[in-house]
């Protein structure tokens, strides 16, 4: 099916962008999420990205690192420091509020 410019009368519609205005505005005010490094602070995206649980589940963790910061080169600090498996699993956590297992089930 192509994108049409009007959906049909008595469609049901799901407005994607007034759903990400809604998400954008009930956060204004809150205060932004960081992980704390020896180096410093690298701020995080304030919603996660699918694409990165793709990359998880292919293996591709810097990648989604990459994608998570608001500075995809902070990823490169991070991973200056060393990040074991279990350090990537507490920062995806933290950042989704869930458990891996439950974001990439």
């Amino acid at each position: 099916m192509a994108i049409v410019k009007k959906a049909p009368a008595g469609a049901k519609v799901f407005d994607l962008p007034a759903a990400r205005t809604a998400r954008a505005e009930a956060r204004a005010g809150e205060p932004s999420s960081f992980i704390k490094l020896s180096a410093g602070y690298v701020e995080i995206k304030p919603e996660l990205e699918i694409s990165v649980l793709d990359l998880l589940n292919e293996g591709s963790i810097k990648e989604a690192f990459v994608r998570l910061f608001v500075d995809p080169k902070d990823a490169d600090a991070l991973f200056a420091e060393g990040v074991s498996d279990q350090d990537a699993k507490a920062i995806f956590e933290f950042v989704a509020g869930k458990s891996l297992g439950e974001l990439t089930a």
